[in-house]
């Protein structure tokens, strides 16, 4: 499973990578991060790209023309099914993911560090869980007769 990571705050990137590569390898998980990058323009080409079913963490607030919510809506054109969760410092803000209608899985806030590990390894183990079902539902068996 390819992790698409926009996130314009180095420490706040820097620590989202770390989690998620250290639970890739403690868990030894057939995941890896595609790009960490505070460049949303970045992410939205990756994604127009990417040919499998990933995992995007977006931050809602972004030093950039384009706020998480509608990178998101604008990956959603897309990539349809990967899994959205946003990392945020703005509550108030979750409301325009219904309004730009992206389908988030989830919304951590970064302001406590331990339920931020706790909640990013939690989707990462949702998507990995979610990406088995849909191969399964697409997997066609064949019967060999003799």
């Amino acid at each position: 499973m390819k992790i698409l990571i926009c996130e314009d705050d180095v420490r706040q990137r820097e620590n989202i990578v770390s989690i998620i590569n250290n639970y890739i390898m403690i868990e030894e998980k057939p995941m890896e991060i595609e790009v960490a990058t505070s460049d949303p323009y970045e992410v939205l080409e990756r994604a127009k790209e990417l040919k499998d079913i990933g995992c995007y963490f977006l931050d809602i607030q972004l030093e950039a023309d384009i706020n998480g919510i509608k990178l998101a809506s604008e990956i959603r054109k897309y990539d349809p099914v990967s899994n959205i969760i946003f990392v945020t410092s703005h509550s108030e803000l979750t409301y325009l993911t219904f309004v730009y209608k992206v389908a988030a899985m989830d919304f951590i806030f970064k302001d406590d560090p331990d339920e931020l590990k706790s909640r990013v390894i939690d989707c990462l183990e949702t998507s990995e869980t979610r990406l088995k079902l849909l191969s399964k539902e697409n997997t066609v068996e064949t019967i060999e007769l003799k």
